[in-house]
């Protein structure tokens, strides 16, 4: 039962993990939320920036997974549990996010049509 609205979903490669953006409410606090795909545990909660979140993607080995707002994104260790980046300078909508298939580069696609690409 998510007592928030889940407005992003993704999968971890080796289907241990859901990843779950949850949009708190206006004013509130969002999150990314890691839940075992087993179970169905709650495993840890990242905390966001206040904007919600409009993609999640886990690079190709799971240890890194990617959240996009509006003008930002942020990469997680997922086994730390700690931000490790934070990706800003552009205003647009992110909708999709990617990892290259060797996890090298992380790639952005926006409500316009840009796709941005970055070194992982």
């Amino acid at each position: 039962d998510l007592p928030d609205q889940p407005t992003a979903l993704g999968g971890s490669p080796d289907g241990r993990f859901l990843a779950v953006g949850l949009n708190a409410g206006r004013g509130e606090q969002n999150a990314v939320v890691l839940f075992d795909a087993r179970t169905g545990d709650r495993r840890a909660a990242f905390p966001t920036q206040r904007k919600g979140v409009t993609a999640l993607t886990f690079s190709p080995d799971g240890r890194y997974l990617a959240a996009a707002f509006p003008g930002v994104v942020q990469v997680w260790d997922v086994e730390g549990r700690e931000l490790v980046r934070t990706i800003q300078g552009f205003e647009r909508v992110v909708q999709r996010l990617a990892f290259a298939a060797d996890g090298g580069r992380l790639a952005a696609g926006t409500t316009d049509g840009q796709v941005w690409v970055w070194d992982a």
